[in-house]
């Protein structure tokens, strides 16, 4: 164990359903081959515990019976809004069938890029559309927003195709609650599952192509779902995806657009 660090992370082993979308959207793997996906995350609260935690990368990694098959260091060189963050990805030799990710970040930078959720939120639904107008498709779509992946291409996913914008509202906000619901499995407090649902949960925006007023964003009403999170609200947020007009894809156009803003 690292010196100061038991109190500053959470660790999560995605649950079926989003590990499939994982595998399948963004890592190009098929399901059947991964037992699993885990992800922990430290949230160092001063730059003296992440100098430390970068200095213990070996030991960091042993902790989780893991090996450390690479190193992206964005505290070096921050993404393109300037987060800034280290991502280890881990292999378990012991259990081949896992892989994961371990996470060192900075609590003021969760706490600050929280804030400027709505602004991205507007930026990703541009994207969206932008994506979707590129397709020939109009529909109603969400963007799952991977607050673990933050600021990276995995970081989105879209699902369109829904029948109608109330039924993609109402499978967002399905599935945002029961994001929450396993969280809360782990933590003690509200306030702990506020901070859990930064490191490891989903944000979720719903949207209409062609229809501006037909916006909508979970986390505006992160705190009314926070205090519903212990009920449970089961898994059938993923039912709707049987559907055969029901797809799922990275935001491919994302990064392009964060650049054509920053340039």
């Amino acid at each position: 164990m690292i010196e100061g660090s038991e109190n500053l992370s959470t660790t999560l082993e995605l649950d079926e359903l989003r590990a499939t979308e994982r595998a399948n959207v963004h890592f190009n793997a098929r399901i059947q081959d991964l037992d699993g996906l885990l992800r922990i995350c430290f949230a160092a609260h001063s730059p003296q515990e992440i100098r430390n935690l970068l200095e213990n990368l070996d030991e960091l990694a042993d902790k989780f019976d893991g090996e450390i098959i690479k190193v992206i260091n964005r505290f070096a060189k921050p993404s393109p809004l300037g987060f800034r963050d280290l991502r280890i990805l881990l292999s378990f030799p012991e259990s081949p069938g896992y892989t994961g990710c371990l996470r060192v970040v900075a609590s003021q930078m969760y706490e600050s890029s929280f804030a400027c959720l709505p602004y991205m939120a507007a930026s990703v639904s541009i994207a969206a559309e932008k994506t979707l107008s590129q397709m020939g498709i109009a529909s109603s779509y969400i963007v799952v927003i991977d607050n673990f992946t933050r600021d990276e291409p995995e970081s989105l996913t879209l699902v369109y195709g829904f029948p109608s914008f109330e039924i993609a509202k109402h499978y967002a906000e399905t599935r945002f609650r029961q994001c929450l619901a396993t969280l809360n499995k782990q933590v003690c407090t509200l306030e702990e599952l506020r901070l859990a649902w930064m490191q490891q949960g989903e944000d979720i925006i719903v949207g209409q192509t062609n229809d501006k007023d037909a916006f909508h964003l979970c986390s505006d009403m992160l705190w009314e779902y926070l205090t519903e999170a212990s009920v449970n609200f089961g898994c059938n947020w993923d039912a709707l995806t049987e559907l055969p007009s029901i797809k799922c894809i990275p935001v491919s156009e994302y990064n392009a657009y964060i650049e054509s803003l920053i340039d």
